[in-house]
């Protein structure tokens, strides 16, 4: 018998004991308002508005759930997210993001039957595309970003020093070249001294790009957008 958490709708969300929603009826043809009453081998029970109770398949339910009310409630952002390729509107459906945290997400996917999942857009998308299910926040490395980039994490002066100065600076034939490049290492320094200790500062050819967190629920490069949300 398979357990609550494991059952899905449709839409991929979690069935659980209770919920309100629209199921098909394969034998008679119909689709009908009901509630999840029950499990029962591979069939969940749902019973209709006149008491009813039906053996359903999981992928004939869609659960009704407003996610309108949640973003409310919750204090979330509701985007919408399309099935199509290269954020072409096709089977449009709603999720969550603006979550402190995957703690936070997973106890708000927890709460109220739903999955933590990863979600993407470019720029100039105006939807989102689900990139599937999400069990940690987004670790930021030098490789997200590409060749040529950098990262740092905090450190001391001396081992900042050791690891970027004292073997490169002997390459230098002038002092145009060489200002420049203490002026790009400096910089860089003052940005990890004053950096907090989760997050990490990013290079790009030798300067500095920006700061951000080490690990976080949304990400953004060179036009594209991670985001780690429920749905």
């Amino acid at each position: 018998m398979k357990t609550a958490m494991r059952l899905l709708d449709e839409n991929d969300r979690v069935i659980q004991k209770g919920s309100n929603c629209v199921a098909y009826n394969e034998e008679k043809g119909i689709y009908f308002d009901g509630t999840v009453i029950g499990y029962k081998d591979d069939f969940v029970l749902v019973e209709d508005m006149e008491k009813n109770v039906f053996s359903i398949e999981e992928y004939n339910i869609k659960i009704e759930f407003d996610l309108w009310k949640l973003e409310e409630e919750e204090g979330l952002k509701r985007i919408e997210i399309t099935q199509g390729k290269n954020g072409y509107p096709s089977g449009l459906q709603d999720a969550l993001i603006g979550f402190d945290n995957i703690e936070h997400a997973q106890l708000i996917a927890e709460k109220y039957g739903l999955n933590v999942r990863k979600f993407h857009q470019k720029e100039g998308w105006l939807l989102w595309e689900d990139m599937g299910q999400c069990f940690n926040d987004i670790e930021v490395t030098s490789e997200m970003y590409g060749d040529n980039y950098n990262l740092f994490h905090k450190m001391e002066e001396e081992d900042f020093f050791s690891l970027e100065i004292d073997e490169l600076i002997n390459q230098f034939d002038n002092f145009a070249d060489l200002e420049q490049f203490i002026e790009n290492k400096k910089e860089i320094w003052e940005e990890i001294e004053v950096m907090e200790d989760d997050e990490v500062v990013i290079t790009s050819y030798g300067s500095y790009s920006e700061t951000v967190k080490d690990n976080s629920m949304i990400w953004s490069h060179d036009t594209h957008t991670y985001v780690i949300g429920v749905k």
